[in-house]
């Protein structure tokens, strides 16, 4: 039980840090060609479009994963091959 609470609040927390991250990345602005210019990267992030759902969905389930792998008993990951 003590590994369910501990995987509980600390997806909650990641989820809750994630959705307060996407509120502020949602009214970042481009600060614009002139300054892009000069950084590939940061043009390539500004100017991608961005499949919310879908990222939000691939770090949801990486984490729910994560835990459980981390979490479950040896005896069960053994006999599940891991």
């Amino acid at each position: 039980m003590d590994k369910a609470v501990m995987a509980a609040t600390t997806s909650s927390m990641a989820i809750i840090g994630l959705v307060e991250e996407e509120l502020v990345f949602g009214e970042l602005r481009s600060p614009g060609d002139a300054t892009l210019a000069w950084l590939p990267n940061a043009r390539l992030v500004f100017n991608r479009k961005h499949n919310r759902e879908a990222e939000f969905e691939l770090v949801v389930r990486s984490l729910i994963e994560g835990l459980h792998a981390r979490l479950m008993p040896k005896v069960a990951r053994a006999r599940r091959g891991g």
